[in-house]
């Protein structure tokens, strides 16, 4: 008792717009209690696309990265930082 739990809080959106894509931005939250990668991989599993990844902002850095998955892949493929 009076311990600090550490869990996240992750962020799921899609916003196909600039692509003229028909459907409405969205974005789901999905609670996870633990900071264990398989939260993640379990939040995705079905999943099939282009995943965007916003790093850590540092004063100065414009990086971002981008994964191709699918759900055949054994994983994802590896990320391309611009």
């Amino acid at each position: 008792r009076g311990r600090t739990k550490t869990g996240q809080l992750w962020a799921y959106a899609r916003d196909d717009r600039p692509w003229g894509g028909p459907e409405p931005p969205g974005v789901a939250y999905v609670y996870a209690p633990d900071r264990k990668a398989e939260r993640p991989i379990a939040h995705l599993a079905g999943f099939s696309g282009v995943l965007q990844s916003l790093p850590p902002r540092r004063r100065g850095s414009t990086a971002t990265a981008a994964i191709a998955c699918s759900p055949s892949a054994a994983a994802c493929n590896s990320p391309s930082a611009e």
